[in-house]
């Protein structure tokens, strides 16, 4: 297996996704349009959607779900070519049980790209 590179596109601690846990592969400028729309959804002032050349490049989001709290965090870590499937590693983290910790409700997301492969793609979550 190959490590790619990957670039962060976005990533924070709130957004206006809802729901479980869950994780994307965006391959489309159509599809990439609407995923942003609704993370972005109510911000004032949104921000623009970022480029992605789809024609070269995947989008791989990860959603850790809504926390009610602070000090949780989700990253796409690495990213692992073999042959033309993918392996996308997924680090999250919480808060210890003794932490202070804003007591406000968070979505821990993060967004990256990577070079297009046309394989199958597995999310696993360390």
């Amino acid at each position: 297996m190959t490590e790619m590179n990957l670039e962060t596109v976005a990533k924070g601690n709130y957004c206006r996704l809802e729901g479980p846990r869950n994780q994307w592969v965006i391959k489309t400028e159509q599809a990439w349009n609407i995923f942003y729309n609704a993370l972005e959804k109510q911000s004032n002032p949104r921000s623009p959607t970022p480029h992605v050349d789809f024609s070269k490049y995947a989008v791989l989001a990860v959603f850790m779900g809504q926390k009610s709290s602070g000090g949780y965090s989700t990253e796409i870590s690495k990213v692992l070519q073999n042959g033309n499937n993918l392996e996308v590693h997924v680090q999250e983290s919480s808060p210890s049980a003794d932490a202070c910790t804003t007591m406000v409700l968070t979505q821990p997301y993060h967004i990256a790209k990577v070079k297009k492969v046309e394989g199958k793609i597995e999310f696993k979550y360390l």
